[in-house]
């Protein structure tokens, strides 16, 4: 983000998170917005953010949406276990028969 563009909370936390417990992170980058989940390591999910994606920079958005979906928990990004990434660029290039071409082979 360019500092233009404000994350999109789309929810709030519904609990808080026990002082000192560490959390998850989700990612999903889209062609359009990079989405993140926040949850506690026991898979309740916490906070949610869309930020706008970067394509000339994916980490940018990623980072973005990191630092987004903590404050939205009101808790820093020193608290973050672990990220888990997705994304639904590379799928929806196959299905819209964008990008280069290219041959999958399987046994």
């Amino acid at each position: 983000m360019d500092g233009s563009e404000r994350p999109k909370t789309v929810n709030t936390p519904a609990r808080t998170i026990e002082a000192g417990k560490k959390v998850r992170v989700a990612i999903d980058v889209g062609g359009t917005f990079t989405d993140a989940v926040l949850t506690d390591t026991d898979g309740y999910g916490l906070a949610a953010v869309k930020v706008p994606t970067t394509p000339a920079d994916r980490a940018i958005g990623v980072m973005s949406g990191i630092a987004a979906v903590c404050k939205a928990a009101g808790i820093g990004t020193d608290r973050v276990a672990e990220v888990v990434h997705g994304s639904t660029t590379g799928t929806n290039a196959l299905i819209e028969r964008r990008g280069a071409e290219m041959l999958f082979v399987t046994t």
